[in-house]
């Protein structure tokens, strides 16, 4: 990697002092500074000057009062000897920096003469606000261009113009602007964030790779200076850019440029947002150099300089103490993985918090280092990867149109929407759907264009004719992911496993705005699976629903499970999102009013597998009671009812079990009774009654047996042919003569 001091020509061997002086600066000069500033202000005062100071103006220098070149001279020497053979080789803003260090009484310290400069006339404040987004420069006997005073929330002093031009308003007008600029500052949901809009606006700029570093300057044992640096390689910027785009607020070299990110030029000032002591910017473009101090109140100062700057690198200076170094680092970290995941250009980190010094010019590090497999624990990190779903069980890629979307099945599903990478939004909250809600939120995916723009308020991204575009890709992958979704059913069966999970999604598919159709296309393919491995399809499971009336699922017995397959029935194998998928795939019939809608059962709720009892090795009194009830039931009914006997599991589960249920003559296979107009007439059918032994009403009877046997008898069979519910009124009739001996 490039030294972080020293990118491709754009800083030299001096980096060390100025480094230091920076240093020396931020340690012990945040508090002078400000003093230097008041002393500004009595001086100009003692000229016969009008200084107003404010929010938004505290370091405005006026110009008139005491002959700006002559002062200057002034500092330069004093400079010179409190820094004898560093100045020289500093830049002009670091020189500017080390002026302010310069306290009240220091030996070295001048006051400027009196006299006044008469070539210049005092400015009125119609004249101050006249442009507030332009500079006011004076030229040093050094030719050096220094800006005094201007605010980044020039924009809102534009506004406040026409009630502010009256000098007693000029307060007013700060205070409208600094809350406007308070706002934009505090917009960001992190104050972390600043570090993704500075990577955008480098990425913008055209940078190869943006690199961020972090290092520690300690000041005692407990506290220090944290630089945070963020450094690119692009076009740089001039003082036209400088003046009408970074410092003025809604204004933006991008806005017409669908390849750029930003649009709205507000981004820069989130650098504030952590509440820096100090930020250090330093850039060039065509030829010219610039060095921007912004100061904690949000304004700044700027110096041409003569040192060429390959891009643009941009300091943070943050005093804090040693024992939070950590986890901001580490929270750095994470923000910049948040935002520049998949950052079309490279971009790496880098934390130097515990060197001693930045790496010497010439090291001959390579850049890109990196990106390269096995790198060095102390090298800087990749943060950009390919773009991926983590945790996602099934995805699928599509790239067409100039629109990358990745869509995948996941445990809970996150949108996210990408511009160069960057990330515009990545979140759980469906409202970044927009119209496709219903239709996509079962999907988690990525989305990935350099047409997406993201709100003013960066919480959504723009649902424009772009947004439109690029969501028609991502519906053409959702489909393509479906029938990856059918496939991959289909070889879970063939590998004989588990079905649940696919089973899961598939009953997503059909809960979406699709419905049931999201399986039209695959009713005739495999997708599940009966108790004895046999694939079944979804077209076979409603046939044999057509018959039973319900959906029949496995039971835990085997023998009643081979004991329906013998019949020709098949279980479908359970689970809940078997049962799910089961249900979302169900499409009513055109005239649905009669229905329910489909019904799932467990085949033993609806089938029963008795162990049947020869009525000759019954007890003798449950022997009689059953041979005269069955010789009651033939008077009455003929031939059509067999009685036959069984139990059902023991005296204790008989008791949640019905009196009797019908099944065939042969006495396989027994169905529980059940209300339905689709049954055949019992008049018109034979059929086997299977009497419930340990019933509590048959014991009741065996017991009155003892006393009245006819009785008795009656009682059961009547008992039986309600419990059916089978037979007519007529039927009754005929058990009533039969018990009578009519």
């Amino acid at each position: 990697m490039a030294e972080p001091d020293d990118h491709d020509g754009g800083a030299t061997s001096q980096e060390a002092p100025v480094s230091e002086a920076l240093g020396l600066w931020v340690h012990g000069a945040l508090e002078a500074h400000p003093q230097q500033v008041h002393r500004k202000a009595r001086r100009q005062e003692a000229a016969g000057g009008r200084w107003q100071p404010g929010p938004l103006q505290a370091r405005q220098q006026w110009h008139h009062g005491p002959s700006e070149e002559r002062e200057d001279q002034h500092h330069q020497r004093a400079v010179d000897a409190r820094w004898p053979g560093v100045a020289r080789s500093l830049g002009p803003l670091d020189v500017e920096i080390l002026r302010a260090e310069q306290p009240e009484g220091d030996p070295t310290s001048y006051e400027p003469d009196q006299q006044g400069d008469e070539g210049l006339a005092q400015e009125t404040p119609e004249q101050q606000l006249q442009d507030p987004g332009q500079c006011r420069t004076q030229t040093t006997s050094h030719g050096i261009a220094s800006l005094r005073m201007q605010t980044l929330a020039s924009v809102s002093l534009e506004a406040a113009k026409e009630s502010a031009l009256d000098e007693r308003n000029l307060p007013a007008a700060d205070s409208l602007a600094a809350q406007a600029l308070d706002n934009l500052v505090n917009q960001f949901a992190r104050p972390l964030d600043f570090l993704r809009e500075l990577v955008q606006n480098s990425i913008d700029a055209g940078t190869p790779r943006v690199e961020i570093w972090l290092r520690f300057v300690a000041d005692d044992v407990s506290h220090g200076v944290l630089e945070i640096h963020v450094d690119d390689f692009g076009e740089g910027m001039d003082e036209r850019i400088i003046d009408d785009h970074l410092t003025r607020l809604f204004s933006s070299t991008k806005e017409d440029d669908l390849t750029k990110i930003g649009k709205f030029g507000i981004g820069f000032t989130s650098i504030f947002a952590i509440q820096p002591d100090a930020v250090i910017l330093k850039t060039s473009r065509h030829g010219e150099s610039w060095e921007l101090l912004f100061h904690p109140d949000r304004s700044f100062d700027k110096v041409r300089s003569e040192q060429l700057v390959d891009g643009t690198k941009i300091t943070l200076f943050k005093r804090m103490p040693r024992a939070e170094v950590e986890g901001f680092v580490r929270d750095c970290r994470w923000i910049l993985g948040w935002w520049c995941e998949h950052s079309d250009t490279p971009v790496t980190f880098w934390d130097r918090t515990g060197d001693d010094e930045v790496p010497a010019q010439g090291s001959g590090v390579d850049p890109f280092a990196a990106f390269a497999e096995g790198g060095a624990r102390q090298r800087p990190e990749a943060i950009n990867k390919p773009m991926d779903m983590v945790g996602a069980t099934l995805k699928r890629r599509l790239s067409e149109r100039g629109v990358e979307a990745v869509v995948a099945y996941q445990p809970s599903p996150r949108y996210g929407y990408y511009n160069g990478g960057l990330t515009l939004v990545n979140t759980r909250n469906r409202d970044v759907l927009g119209p496709l809600d219903e239709r996509l939120a079962h999907l988690g995916f990525k989305l990935k264009t350099n047409t997406l723009e993201h709100t003013l308020t960066r919480d959504n991204v723009l649902q424009d004719e772009h947004w439109q575009k690029a969501m028609e890709v991502l519906l053409s992958a959702s489909d393509l992911l479906r029938a990856d979704l059918v496939e991959r059913v289909e070889q879970a069966l063939r590998a004989g496993e588990e079905l649940s999970p696919w089973h899961g999604h598939l009953a997503q598919e059909c809960g979406s705005a699709l419905g049931p159709n999201a399986l039209d296309a695959f009713r005739d393919r495999p997708l599940f699976r009966d108790t004895r491995g046999t694939s079944r399809t979804l077209e076979e499971i409603e046939d044999q629903e057509d018959d039973q009336g319900v959906v029949l699922m496995a039971t835990a017995s085997e023998r009643l499970d081979d004991a329906l397959a013998s019949e020709g029935i098949f279980l479908v194998e359970d689970s809940p999102e078997t049962r799910e998928l089961l249900m979302a795939a169900d499409r009513p019939p055109l005239f649905a009013f009669w229905s329910d809608g489909r019904s799932l059962r467990s085949a033993d709720e609806i089938y029963v597998l008795p162990d049947l009892i020869r009525p000759d090795s019954l007890p003798p009194r449950e022997r009689l009671l059953v041979n005269s009830t069955a010789a009651l039931l033939k008077e009455a009914l003929g031939r059509r009812v067999q009685l036959m006997v069984g139990a059902l599991g023991g005296s204790q589960q008989a008791r949640d079990q019905a009196l009797a249920m019908e099944g065939p003559e042969d006495g396989r296979v027994f169905q529980r009774p059940e209300a339905s107009w689709l049954r055949i007439p019992a008049f018109l059918r034979s059929r086997a009654l299977l009497l419930n032994r340990h019933h509590p009403f048959f014991q009741l009877q065996c017991t009155a047996g003892a006393e009245d046997l006819d009785l008795a008898s009656y009682a059961l069979a009547q008992a039986l042919l309600h419990e059916e519910d089978a037979e007519l009124e007529r039927s009754y009739r005929l058990l009533i003569e039969a018990a009578a001996g009519e």
